[in-house]
């Protein structure tokens, strides 16, 4: 949740889950580089989703998970 400074559990864990999809689905190699720059994506979609509905990221910017590795 750090990292992507994205609220709640349950956002994380749809990102988890969508990372495990696109292993088994061959979207993805099955690699902790390939995953996180995956769950990367993901977070920054769910951000900017979050930030549209006029919701609070804790001051943290939508580049943030990108600049930490």
């Amino acid at each position: 949740m750090e990292r992507y400074g994205i609220p709640g559990c349950k956002l994380i864990a749809e990102i988890k889950d969508s990372v495990k999809e696109a292993i088994l689905e061959g979207i993805i190699e099955n690699s902790h580089d390939a995953a996180l720059k995956f769950a990367d994506k993901l977070a920054l979609s769910k951000r900017a989703e979050i930030e549209s509905l006029g919701g609070n990221l804790r001051g943290a910017t939508a580049t943030d998970a990108t600049h930490q590795s």
